[in-house]
This record gives structure tokens, C-alpha cells and sequence, in this order.
């Protein structure tokens, strides 16, 4: 079913059967289509909430808006009191107060009218507590707070995409310089009240080379930033990847663009890929199921496939010597 809002078929009763087999049949294809369908009443909905009139598409508060309206295709059913579209309504509201109470004290009189206009609305709404959703609005509000932090070292997300380490050896002297930062109490103080970023010095202390702290400037200050503040899910998301398995072929969406979205990957690395209807900042992507296959990580994996087929190779031919060896 494909809805156009202008269409005289389209009405409560269509959306409902819809719904029910999304849920039902955990039918992504048909979810993705509702989400395009609908997606300029999410625009709608984050624009009146933000007043941003321009590329909303592309802002934060969108994702939000975009997440909501997914978690209310999942918990319609137990909401049935009102019509979707105003469920969805609400609990994009919701949802988006909530990441300004998290993101922008500075807004307590919005925040303070908001939930005075709208509490006994929201008080109406059935979610669990639980909900499958509450871990990507957590990374998403942090992926927008990061962003905030990194803004007065002129790092943005273009930054780290470009000069973010792309093998294991620059990795860990990334981490090393990193850890050499927070672990000196005087380093991590002028770094975190001043700026101040000492080429020399964490060359001295850590004997990594000059134009490696240099260039790598803004994925290691993002890794500072991240374990000396209060970002809980991106340190547990960090420190999971330490477990990483390269052929799961998945990462973190940390950015929307008109027609791709930067995603951080379980190695360590950053990636754009095509943007899809469903995607929202916060998002844990596996690329194959999506079928998009970052280039550089399709190589890597050709690369150790590569060498695990050159050592079977290898083992093989020392088998095969040593039997005509030990055969003469």
C-alpha cells in the first residue's frame, strides 16, 4: 500500500492495516515505504516544533521526528484511543522535547510552556519503558552534543571523515596520543578549559611521530572529548568496538546529508553511504542488509581474505615439501 496524502482512498482505516502488517510481518520494505509516504508530515512536524525552515531534512531535530514516527508504526497498536497520524503527531513532540531538555538547558521557559501545553496529551500516550528505540535517541542526543563540543575546535564532521586513521598501526598511536591527554591531569585541564592541543610535548611523552598527532588533530580530540564527558552510550559504543568483527560490515550513523549519511564504523573508520527513507542520526547500520558496501571496507575485506587464502596457500605448499621431503 503507497499513500499520497492528496489521494481521496487515503484514510485511517488503510494506515491501520498497513501498520498491522509491518508489525506483523516485520515487513521493512512496506515500512520503508510509509516512512517516504509520510515523510512531509515528519518534516512538517520537526519544522513547526524547530522553526528551522531550511534543509530540516538534514538537522538533528529531524532524525528525532524521523525515529519517533518509526517507534510509533511499532506501538500504534497499543494506542488505538487516537488516529495514527495524531499518535505520531504527539509522540514526535514528545520526543523532541525531550532532546531539548538533554541538548539546550538555556530553553527552560520553552520547555517549562511546552510540557504545560501538552502534559496531559502526553501523559495519555502508552510506551514501555523499554522501548527498542530508547538506545538510538540516547546516541542521537549525544552525537548532537559531541557535535557542539568539537564546534570551538573548528572540527567538523567533513574533518573526520577525511582524516580519520585507516589502519590498525595509526589506530592505536591515535588512541595512545589520546590516552596520553587524559591520563596527565595538567594536559587534560588546558586542553579541555583553553584548547590547548601540545604537538611537542605529546610527542615527547607518547614518541609518536609529529605529523601523525598533527593530522589525525580532530579524531583524536573527538576521543578526548568523548571519555572526559558524560556521553555514556558513545564510551560503551567505543568500547564494544574493541570486540569488533570486521565481516559484520556495520556502523553508527553520525550524520544526514541530502543524499548520504556519514556512518562510523566497528572499525574505527568513517564512511559515507547512500541515505535511505528510515535513516536517522543514531542509528546502528549493517550494510549488508541495507546491500550498501562501503568501498574501502569491501577492500579491507578482500584484503584479509586475501591474506587468510595467501597463508592456506602458503600452508599447503610447506605440507606438500615437507611430504615429498620425507617421501625421497
Amino acid at each position: 500500500m503507497f499513500f499520497n496524502r492528496n489521494n481521496k482512498s487515503f484514510n485511517g482505516s488503510s494506515i491501520d492495516l498497513t501498520i498491522k502488517k509491518i508489525t506483523s510481518d516485520d515487513d521493512n520494505s512496506l515500512r520503508e515505504k510509509l516512512i517516504c509516504e509520510f515523510t512531509p508530515f515528519i518534516k512538517k512536524e520537526a519544522t513547526q516544533f524547530t522553526k528551522k525552515l531550511f534543509r530540516i531534512e538534514n538537522a538533528y531535530e529531524f532524525s528525532v521526528a524521523l525515529l519517533a514516527f518509526n517507534e510509533s508504526i511499532d506501538y500504534y497498536c497499543e494506542n488505538k484511543n487516537i488516529s495514527f497520524l495524531d499518535f505520531s503527531s504527539l509522540l514526535i513532540k514528545k520526543r523532541l522535547l525531550d532532546y531539548v531538555k538533554f541538548n539546550d538547558t538555556k530553553k527552560a521557559s520553552f520547555i517549562s510552556n511546552f510540557e504545560q501545553k501538552y502534559s496531559d496529551l502526553f501523559n495519555q500516550l502508552y510506551l514501555p519503558e523499554q522501548s527498542k528505540y530508547n538506545k538510538e535517541y540516547a546516541v542521537l542526543y549525544e552525537l548532537s552534543k559531541l557535535k557542539k563540543m568539537l564546534k570551538p575546535f573548528n572540527i567538523t564532521t567533513d574533518n573526520l571523515l577525511i582524516y580519520s586513521p585507516r589502519n590498525d598501526e595509526l589506530k592505536r598511536s591515535c588512541f595512545e596520543v589520546a590516552e596520553a591527554i587524559l591520563k596527565d591531569n595538567y594536559l587534560s585541564k588546558d586542553f579541555l578549559n583553553k584548547g590547548i592541543y601540545p604537538v611537542s610535548k605529546l610527542h615527547k611523552i607518547t614518541n609518536i611521530k609529529k605529523h601523525i598527532i598533527r593530522l589525525y588533530k580532530g579524531f583524536i580530540i573527538s576521543i578526548v572529548l568523548i571519555f572526559s564527558s558524560k556521553l555514556d552510550k558513545l564510551k560503551e559504543y567505543i568500547n564494544n568496538l574493541l570486540d569488533n568483527n570486521m565481516f559484520e560490515m556495520s556502523g553508527i550513523v553520525i550524520e544526514l546529508r541530502q543524499t548520504t549519511a556519514i556512518v562510523f564504523t566497528k572499525e574505527y573508520l568513517y564512511f559515507t553511504i547512500s541515505r535511505t527513507a528510515n535513516m536517522s542520526v543514531g542509528q546502528t547500520v549493517v550494510f549488508k542488509e541495507l546491500g550498501l558496501y562501503p568501498e574501502a571496507i569491501i577492500n579491507a575485506t578482500k584484503f584479509v581474505k586475501f591474506l587468510i587464502i595467501s597463508a592456506v596457500t602458503l600452508a599447503v605448499l610447506a605440507i606438500g615439501a615437507n611430504f615429498l621431503l620425507f617421501s625421497k
